[in-house]
């Protein structure tokens, strides 16, 4: 995020992801193409809130605990980009892009454990995430980084544009 001038911005400001200011009902007015009319209709569908994502705790660093803490806020986002829902094979999806993004152990482990469950419980969904999903991560993994988008500015925008 430090070599990216919006990734610095983000961190400078370190603006949060939170009912009051990803407020859904003001997004939902937006017009239905943009990103933030998306991300709020996702949200209700699925009957989330900004605000159920816990305090990164146990970081001792204040600028990596705020990554970490943004990170967990934006992962919804994630989902609007890739145009995916909440099924166990769209989840582990994202948390393949998060890895092949960031890194990150939580991800990683995530990415590879998950497949297991599905092993043991659901072939179908199985196949559809190395037929389907994987394929279409691993064409879109090397887009801009996901942490880098300033989310809070681009509520207006078109959402085919924010994902090309």
């Amino acid at each position: 995020m430090l070599s990216n001038p919006t990734g610095r911005q983000i961190l400078q400001d370190k603006p949060r992801v939170t009912s009051e200011t990803w407020n859904l009902s003001a997004m939902t007015a937006l017009p239905e193409d943009t990103f933030g009319h998306q991300y709020a209709k996702w949200m209700s569908n699925f009957g989330y809130s900004a605000d159920e994502r816990p305090i990164s705790k146990y970081v001792p660093n204040a600028e990596h605990a705020y990554i970490l803490q943004r990170y967990k806020e934006v992962h919804d986002t994630a989902h609007v980009l890739l145009g995916y829902g909440t099924s166990v094979s769209e989840e582990i999806a994202v948390k393949w892009y998060e890895m092949l993004q960031t890194g990150l152990p939580i991800s990683s482990l995530s990415a590879f454990a998950g497949p297991l469950n599905l092993l043991a419980t659901d072939l179908g969904q199985l196949k559809l995430l190395n037929t389907v999903y994987l394929p279409h991560i691993l064409r879109n993994s090397k887009s801009h980084f996901f942490m880098n988008i300033y989310y809070e500015r681009c509520f207006e925008m078109k959402l085919d544009d924010l994902r090309k």
